[in-house]
């Protein structure tokens, strides 16, 4: 043996072998490094890598076999003996120093975490819920990105949904890195304009790079600016132009988010991430309606109709291009987060519609976390499914642990279920991605009602005093919670901050308000302004009780229903059911805690009983109760002791 590796040092073959390392993972750098910007297909780097190592025997042998001398190559002679190993000089401890310098940087990239322990990791911080005076924070971390609207520079200035469009394409896409944090389209979207000073940006988001950019469209020509900032000093770490074909623009995608991945692999160490390549040959007229929705729907309570406008683009879109997964996928996520009569609409065009929106995206995209995420939320909120939402939820999370979207629909269904624990980290992260999100923010306060974190809840509702953090239609949502939980002091702010509101409510005639707001003024009269309980039976005269459409109505209908009768109590309950409101009754009746719960005769009469074990209804139950939840579920029919 000793004689072997001597002969194998005489040869030069240990110097040869590690030069070729050091050399092979140079060349292997410098392919990664300039691939995207000389064009490179995706698979250069593997035909490098197979190439350096099918050579890597071959030098071998010819280390082996053949000497370098003055005269050229030459046939290495035969050892006249043992030599013994000659002493180091210093070329060899150059090779040695550089072979363990590599082999450090090789085993630092392999032990780095994988997207399978972020994911784990991820759903570890899922189930673990912090403490009532707890907020989330975290450092900032390196590995973090928001992506800003990109401004509009076209002539006549009306391609700005075409940016925002684009924006949020990348972002989502960008949130599909597990080891990448990106802040959520609705606080990133929030810094809009030329004078945003990105340190500010950073600090807000808890973010250590931004991408930002510009589009300019000229007839089907669109140019696309793209540069990626490090926050702490400003340092541009990659910039683009496009020129292409509006035609191009899925392409395009691709092109900036592989270019970008590709930064972010060099510069950050994390792992480059796929394009949208699956959505080429998509008709550009749908891809413009789908961006258009998108910026509708990142906007759709303020006003109301841009919900309903956001819908009608993306049907629009999937009509044009039957094949677009993401188009769908939009469509189901809108039922998800909507109610029929929000989007001015009949019960069974809605479910119909959702259903089949959602079936034909896991048609063409089974791995669409948009869609994966809709469902967690559809088999919460409107077609109950405990065990089809719980899958759906861990799959959004699987594909995209990084989106808001994905840990908000996980705390909707862990809300639905009753789990406390697991909702409240769900929520936190879902916050920590996205925390100006006044959608969230408001829904996470349902949350502390329902499981008595009322110090959080009310701290929330003081903040939405200060800003406009209530989208249209929940108004009077923290006036509500002040009164059920009476608190003066905020019940005097909150009515001061409402007084137009309230003033217009009460003047407006009986015959122009919708049955929601005669429930909700009763309720005040008689909450507020001590008057008869008669008042509720004055205004049950004018209303349909099968049109309760507002969530509200269902969060008061337990503070009055001493003052209806148990029939009009239930006509109201079973409408909401009828109308797919299930969610908002299971939540409703948790939302303010016992506070906010029906009296006891409700809660054990047999018609509660009934109406409980409808179909979704029983399955929310039996896993509140499994969960330890069980305010406002049925109590036993016979009469308390």
């Amino acid at each position: 043996m000793n004689q072997l590796l001597s002969e194998l040092r005489r040869r030069n073959v240990f110097r040869v072998a590690a030069a070729y390392l050091v050399v092979g993972w140079l060349v292997m750098q410098v392919v990664a490094t300039i691939g995207g910007a000389a064009g490179l297909p995706d698979w250069a780097d593997s035909l490098a890598l197979v190439l350096l190592v099918t050579g890597f025997p071959i030098v071998l042998f010819i280390a082996w076999a053949f000497e370098l001398t003055p005269d050229g190559m030459k046939k290495t002679d035969a050892s006249d003996g043992p030599a013994g190993f000659k002493p180091l000089g210093p070329s060899d401890y150059v090779l040695i120093a550089a072979v363990l310098v590599v082999l450090g940087v090789v085993g630092f990239q392999f032990t780095g975490d994988s997207p399978e322990q972020n994911i784990a990791t991820t759903a570890v911080l899922v189930s673990t819920p912090p403490s009532e005076a707890e907020t989330f924070s975290e450092p900032v971390s390196d590995a973090s990105i928001a992506v800003l609207p990109f401004a509009d520079l076209s002539p006549d200035g009306d391609q700005q949904y075409l940016g925002d469009g684009l924006a949020e394409e990348l972002l989502n896409s960008l949130a599909q890195h597990p080891d990448l944090r990106v802040a959520a389209r609705t606080s990133a979207f929030s810094f809009r304009g030329n004078d945003v000073d990105l340190r500010d940006v950073g600090e807000a988001l808890s973010v250590a790079h931004i991408l930002e950019g510009s589009v300019q469209r000229s007839g089907d020509r669109v140019r696309i600016t793209v540069q990626l900032i490090r926050v702490e000093d400003g340092f541009h770490l990659w910039s683009e132009r496009f020129d292409r074909e509006i035609g191009d623009v899925f392409a395009l995608q691709d092109e900036i988010v592989a270019a970008i991945s590709q930064t972010l692999q060099i510069r950050l160490g994390i792992g480059a991430g796929t394009g949208r390549a699956d959505g080429q040959g998509i008709d550009p007229r749908a891809y413009d309606l789908y961006l258009r929705g998108l910026t509708l729907w990142a906007t759709r309570d303020r006003p109301s109709q841009n919900r309903i406008d956001a819908l009608n683009a993306f049907v629009q879109a999937s009509q044009l291009a039957p094949d677009f997964a993401d188009a769908w996928a939009a469509i189901g996520l809108v039922g998800a987060l909507s109610h029929p009569a929000v989007l001015d609409e009949s019960p069974a065009v809605f479910l119909r519609r959702s259903q089949m929106a959602l079936t034909r995206a896991f048609e063409l995209d089974p791995a669409n976390p948009v869609a994966h995420a809709a469902a967690a939320a559809w088999y919460s909120k409107s077609e109950v499914d405990v065990s089809r939402a719980g899958i759906h939820a861990r799959l959004a999370l699987e594909l995209s642990p990084n989106s808001a979207l994905t840990h908000y629909a996980r705390a909707q269904y862990f809300l639905m279920i009753g789990d406390v624990l697991a909702a409240s980290a769900a929520y936190d992260m879902a916050l920590s991605l996205d925390p100006l999100n006044g959608t969230i923010s408001r829904t996470r306060a349902e949350y502390y009602l329902m499981s008595g974190r009322t110090v959080s809840a009310l701290e929330y509702y003081d903040s939405c005093l200060e800003m406009t953090c209530l989208a249209d239609g929940y108004e009077f949502l923290g006036l509500v919670a002040m009164i059920i939980h009476g608190d003066a002091g905020r019940i005097a702010a909150w009515r001061e901050r409402l007084e137009p509101a309230l003033e217009a409510l009460y003047a407006a005639p009986e015959n122009e308000l919708d049955s929601d707001s005669l429930l909700f003024r009763a309720f005040y009269q008689l909450t507020m302004d001590g008057a008869s309980p008669d008042i509720v039976q004055q205004a049950l005269a004018g209303v349909d009780l099968d049109d309760i459409s507002n969530g509200l109505s269902l969060v008061i209908l337990p503070s009055i229903a001493e003052s209806m009768d148990s029939e009009s109590v239930f006509a109201i309950l079973q409408g909401a059911y009828d109308s797919g409101s299930l969610f908002s009754i299971s939540l409703s009746q948790a939302a303010f805690s016992e506070r906010g719960a029906f009296p006891e005769y409700i809660l054990r009469d047999p018609q509660y009983q009934a109406f409980w074990a409808q179909p979704g209804l029983a399955e929310i139950a039996a896993a509140r109760r499994a969960n330890g939840m069980t305010t406002g579920l049925p109590l036993p029919i016979e009469a308390a002791e």
